[in-house]
């Protein structure tokens, strides 16, 4: 799809980015395909500037820079130029196709994707860069009341009670925090081969563990249960 002239003049900045053409509006971003000195590369332009995801790019270029001075143990894009105050970053192409092309895919994934997915957010759960890199990205007691009966109405008043308790117990606990992708969901996850990559790092942050896994749970219930399964867990 062909550049309009908005979104041309905002690239221009980055004389070594030539564009060849818009591949995807996300409703917040635009996504601009083309190559950076002369290597597949792909531009993310913010178009949504509400507060909250002004903050959420600013945490992904930071996570691109945390990834280069300590690489994670799953592929990630490398950052190849960025101007947070203006929306805009150019990243790395990354090869290959993504585990799902929906967010909440309605049929189990193939063995080999689900392995894939799972491999990834496990990697990331054994990744160690500097903690300090990172902060918390959402209150979990806010959370809570969000589902509670005050909200979304999926816990009740006791749900909500005995959550916040075991949240703050945890919570004091030294070095419970854990860096998490935060939005490890199929369709981020590329698999090229046998090279397994991580797109979109913009809710990657401080969790307590087991974000990533419990959001793959929920992306899909009947692909991890045969991978619990497999892996000789009981599941109902």
């Amino acid at each position: 799809m062909p550049l309009d002239d908005a979104v041309a003049a905002r690239l221009d900045r980055f004389l070594h980015f030539t564009p060849a053409g818009m591949v995807a509006d996300t409703g917040k971003a635009l996504l601009v395909a083309g190559d950076y000195d002369g290597a597949p590369a792909v531009a993310k332009l913010l178009t949504d500037h509400a507060q909250m995801w002004r903050r959420r790019f600013a945490a992904e270029t930071r996570a691109y820079e945390v990834a280069a001075d300590h690489p994670p143990p799953v592929g990630a894009p490398r950052l190849l130029a960025a101007d947070t105050e203006a929306g805009i970053l150019i990243l790395q192409h990354m090869s290959g196709r993504p585990a799902a092309t929906e967010r909440h895919p309605a049929a189990p994934l193939p063995p080999r994707s689900s392995a894939a997915v799972v491999g990834a957010a496990d990697a990331v759960a054994a990744w160690s860069p500097p903690t300090e890199a990172f902060t918390p990205v959402f209150g979990y007691p806010q959370r809570f009341t969000r589902y509670g009966p005050a909200g979304y109405g999926l816990l009740t008043q006791e749900d909500v009670r005995r959550l916040t308790l075991i949240y703050t117990a945890l919570a004091e606990v030294q070095g419970v925090w854990v860096v998490a992708h935060g939005d490890a969901l199929p369709a981020n996850i590329h698999i090229d081969g046998s090279m397994v990559m991580m797109l979109d790092w913009e809710w990657a942050g401080l969790y307590l563990p087991g974000w990533d896994h419990a959001l793959l749970w929920d992306s899909n219930h009947d692909t991890w249960k045969l991978v619990a399964r497999h892996h000789g867990y009981d599941t109902p």
